[in-house]
């Protein structure tokens, strides 16, 4: 009786979770074999506590982590914010500044205006010595391209580029008739 007692006061004492493990067949048990089941329960339960508390703090500590990243990214948000409003501020200031450079240009037109008619005089003046550089350029590739023809069917001879102002010119013995160099400058001025 007194062994019964003992073990319905360690039943008593133990936890629900662990009573729920035991079953039928170890309360059958003798106080020792009881007490040694229990034992064993509790260890084994202790280490479940220990794996489950490694766990918790693991994810505590992964918690933590992110929280710390999230806090260090909204500080870069912030401060990212922070410079994107004062560009922005500065834009809107030099937008201001334009807007009254226009307004007090526009009340000194008549110079603005002399200026801008000396651009476009001088913008023409380029305009007139481009296209004339252009006309130079295309009569000498036609001059170039011609005597390289003249060359080459007249005389029959060979026109080849040894440098970049030196040109070698090999003779064949028989050359062309007049009549055809004639027809043969029509054909270059033509092209």
């Amino acid at each position: 009786m007194c062994d019964e007692f003992q073990s319905s006061l360690v039943i008593s004492m133990m936890p629900e979770l662990l009573l729920r493990d035991l079953d039928e067949k170890s309360i059958r048990l003798s106080s020792a074999e009881r007490c040694s089941a229990v034992v064993n329960l509790c260890s084994k339960s202790a280490m479940e506590f220990c794996e489950l508390h490694q766990q918790c703090s693991e994810v505590k500590k992964t918690h933590l982590n992110t929280c710390k990243n999230l806090k260090e990214e909204i500080e870069e948000l912030k401060k990212e914010t922070i410079a994107q409003e004062n560009e922005r501020q500065k834009l809107m200031n030099l937008i201001a500044n334009i807007k009254e450079s226009i307004t007090a240009n526009k009340q000194d037109g008549v110079t603005n205006d002399e200026e801008l008619s000396l651009l476009m005089q001088k913008l023409a003046i380029l305009r007139q010595e481009i296209e004339h550089k252009i006309e130079d350029i295309l009569h000498d590739v036609k001059s170039f391209k011609m005597g390289i023809l003249y060359y080459n069917k007249f005389l029959q001879c060979n026109v080849i580029s040894v440098g970049k102002n030196e040109l070698l010119f090999t003779f064949n013995t028989s050359a062309k008739s007049a009549m055809e160099f004639c027809e043969l400058h029509q054909q270059c001025s033509e092209v």
